[in-house]
């Protein structure tokens, strides 16, 4: 992996990140199966792609939900974890056997390091970061990110099937929630400000999911507070 040091954030990070805004829309692509707005509005949580499908070809990163909202699945370099929560525990495979009604992925090689400037604590702060990294506004490529480290805390829920045609808000409401407390954990994401209703939510411009080091618990992170013990990740030219 390269490194990439930044030290500071607003505006000598802001400058910095413009003249090298190009660095970071490099030779990937990110592909998606399903949307949000299907699921929200329509009820479709069929499944829109098999995971064993994608393994084949090395390098691959997603983050999704499994078909009838029957849990969550992230894929770490080739790797699926796939989280199921029923009555209060969570169970954690490697399943390849499965598939998902809503996936966002990409196949990268290398990634550099880019140092989070001491600024970048709440998630909203990681956002914004992120849009400068991703680069210019008329760029519609997401960015693909990881985080590792031990953050202050990171909030997940483990999507859990619901009957009828659920809402939003009782889909989330069904889910299962948890916290990850000074916990070491590996993230993987999707920054875009194109893909509302797509593979973010309406309110957000970045899909990231979690998995502890124990590999107990993989979620869809819904808050996260970093701190200094966090390293951030995009794909290397």
């Amino acid at each position: 992996m390269k490194m990439v040091n930044l030290k500071y954030f607003v505006p000598v990070v802001a400058v910095w990140v413009s003249a090298c805004a190009a660095s970071h829309n490099g030779d990937y692509e990110v592909l998606h199966a399903g949307q949000l707005r299907g699921i929200m509005h329509k009820n479709d949580i069929s499944a829109k792609v098999a995971i064993d499908s994608l393994l084949e070809r090395p390098g691959l990163f997603a983050v999704g939900a499994l078909d009838a909202l029957s849990g969550e699945v992230m894929i770490e370099d080739g790797v699926p974890f796939v989280s199921k929560a029923k009555d209060g525990v969570v169970a954690v495979s490697k399943d390849r056997e499965v598939a998902a009604t809503l996936l966002v992925y990409t196949y990268v090689s290398e990634w550099e390091e880019v140092q989070l400037p001491d600024s970048v604590v709440s998630l909203k702060d990681m956002e914004f970061f992120l849009s400068l990294l991703r680069g210019a506004e008329g760029s519609v490529k997401p960015l693909p990110f990881r985080l590792k480290g031990q953050p202050a805390f990171v909030k997940f829920h483990i999507i859990r099937p619901s009957t009828g045609h659920a809402t939003h808000e009782e889909i989330r409401a069904a889910a299962f929630s948890d916290t990850l407390e000074e916990a070491k954990i590996s993230i993987v994401g999707f920054y875009s400000d194109r893909h509302q209703g797509v593979f973010t939510h309406h309110d957000s411009n970045i899909h990231m999911h979690v998995i502890n080091e124990e590999r107990s618990k993989v979620g869809h992170v819904d808050d996260i507070r970093l701190g200094g013990n966090v390293k951030l990740y995009v794909p290397a030219e």
